[in-house]
């Protein structure tokens, strides 16, 4: 699991389109607006099943194409020893009790998990994202996050949403997403089930 969560972090590092590994050598150019580090509101005629009413936070944005998180869509709540066991994190104490809410990323790569968190907390494989927050592989920050050494802030993520060159680009400007400033406090805030309806309000909608 760890292998495959650096595989995508390193991609991203490379500034590859996410699943492209025959291209990681090859660093595309950042477009003239990136949108890394912004909000992806999916609009109210978006009816994919994988996306309707998701609020996506973008990690990577280039002429390779896109990557992002979805941020509203919880999948479990439970106690972290069961997510433990559940991600097949060696080692670990799987009777802490602590609970921890586990959300649904998008469709691509279900078995990759990541940690999306306040940038308080730095381990081996952090990586540093616009908009002032940070990613994680899951295994090492969950651990460290059992003994009270984690972020302060945080969401564990299972799948990413991935686009390729010009796609997303193409989506918006169809009308299916809404591009938002997204903001650290919005982004961990534990209001889910409004963080939609309050993203698209930034633009202006009245639902």
């Amino acid at each position: 699991m760890l292998a495959r969560i650096a595989c995508v972090l390193a991609l991203l590092v490379l500034g590859a389109a996410p699943g492209d590994a025959a291209r990681t050598a090859e660093v595309a150019p950042e477009p003239a607006k990136s949108l890394a580090g912004k909000l992806l509101v999916a609009s109210p005629e978006l009816t994919d099943p994988n996306f309707r009413h998701a609020v996506i936070f973008v990690l990577h944005h280039d002429t390779g194409g896109a990557m992002g998180l979805v941020i509203n869509r919880v999948m479990a709540t439970g106690p972290i020893g069961k997510l433990f066991q559940g991600l097949g994190v060696a080692g670990a104490a799987t009777e802490n009790s602590h609970q921890v809410r586990l959300h649904y990323g998008g469709p691509v790569n279900p078995g990759s998990s990541f940690v999306l968190h306040s940038r308080d907390y730095h381990g081996g494989t952090t990586l540093d994202l616009p908009g002032d927050v940070a990613m994680s592989a899951s295994e090492e920050t969950l651990k460290d996050a059992a003994a009270g050494k984690g972020p302060t802030k945080s969401l564990v993520i299972l799948g990413y949403a991935g686009w390729a060159p010009g796609q997303v680009e193409r989506e918006i400007t169809t009308g299916s997403w809404v591009v938002v400033d997204g903001d650290p406090e919005f982004l961990f805030d534990d209001e889910v089930t409004t963080k939609w309806e309050r993203a698209i309000a930034r633009q202006g909608y009245e639902l």
